[in-house]
């Protein structure tokens, strides 16, 4: 799915990427004009994310990694946001306990 990363740099600004999330714990990110082959790949230690809504109004969350620093999101949409979340969650619940792990679902799948 696409989500805005913050750029790490002097000024703050938001670009658009590509997600995609794995069973196995693992997040890939790039630029949706090249092949995901070329995108960055990581596992997922943590997802921190206000589900407030009203004080979490940007749709923002951060998602750490094992070994590249957190990526701070932000969703276009309520549903969007919510979707990612409750995704995210059940990846990360799912990889704790390994009897899970066979009964994860695929997001194609949880998205429709």
């Amino acid at each position: 799915g696409s989500l805005q990363k913050k750029a790490r740099s002097i000024f703050s600004r938001w670009q658009s990427r590509q997600f995609e999330v794995h069973r196995d714990g693992h997040i890939a990110w790039g630029k949706a004009s090249v092949g995901s082959l070329e995108w960055k790949m990581d596992e997922v230690k943590k997802l921190v994310a206000d589900e407030d809504l009203k004080r979490n109004k940007r749709f923002e969350f951060e998602i750490h990694l094992v070994n590249e620093p957190m990526l701070q999101l932000r969703a276009s949409s309520e549903q969007n946001f919510r979707k990612w979340v409750v995704y995210l969650k059940a990846v990360l619940a799912a990889n704790q306990n390994p009897a899970k792990k066979e009964n994860a679902i695929s997001l194609d799948d949880f998205l429709s």
